[in-house]
């Protein structure tokens, strides 16, 4: 595995544990992954907040739709 790769790979490590930390904000996860690593692709680990914010919004999203047909299935019965 060549250098890049393997400090990609520890960035997005440090994000996960950033991540089970209860972040409020990308700022709590990119002050986590500073404190874990010298150097950071902050545009990076910005990313990967931004598409795991996208997963929360959509799973959301499921669950409330998953309730409305629950409520909608009540009514008409």
């Amino acid at each position: 595995m060549g250098r890049i790769k393997a400090w990609a790979m520890d960035m997005e490590q440090a994000f996960g544990e950033g991540m089970t930390q209860n972040p409020k904000t990308l700022g709590d996860v990119l002050e986590f992954v500073h404190s874990k690593m010298h150097v950071v692709d902050d545009k990076y680990i910005r990313e990967l907040w931004h598409k795991h914010q996208e997963g929360d919004m959509s799973r959301e999203t499921l669950k409330q739709q998953k309730e409305r047909e629950k409520t909608n299935g009540r009514k008409e019965d």
